[in-house]
């Protein structure tokens, strides 16, 4: 048998919620392209052993809560985000 791939576990994630104002939201985005592009380089100067990682990133505010309404009628039968089929609460 030979070796097992070193990449077969190499598959960060991760998740969360942050509180952001719009600025610190562009803020925020802006150093995430700055730290992809720190690590950025032509495949000639791709060291052995590398491989292309295909990046993501998805940002969008919650919806506002409203803690004072009480929800009518159309919106108390729809199901929340995290109870359709397939979605996660986050």
């Amino acid at each position: 048998m030979g070796e097992a791939d070193p990449w077969v576990d190499a598959f960060p994630y991760s998740r969360g919620s942050i509180r952001l104002t719009l600025p610190e939201l562009r803020a925020f985005f802006e150093e995430y392209i700055a730290l992809l592009n720190r690590y950025k380089r032509p495949e000639a100067d791709t060291p052995p052993g590398a491989r292309t990682v295909l990046t993501r990133f998805l940002a969008f505010p919650a919806p506002d809560a409203a803690p004072d309404t009480v929800p009518d009628a159309a919106s108390e039968s729809r199901p929340a985000p995290h109870d359709r089929p397939g979605s996660e609460p986050s």
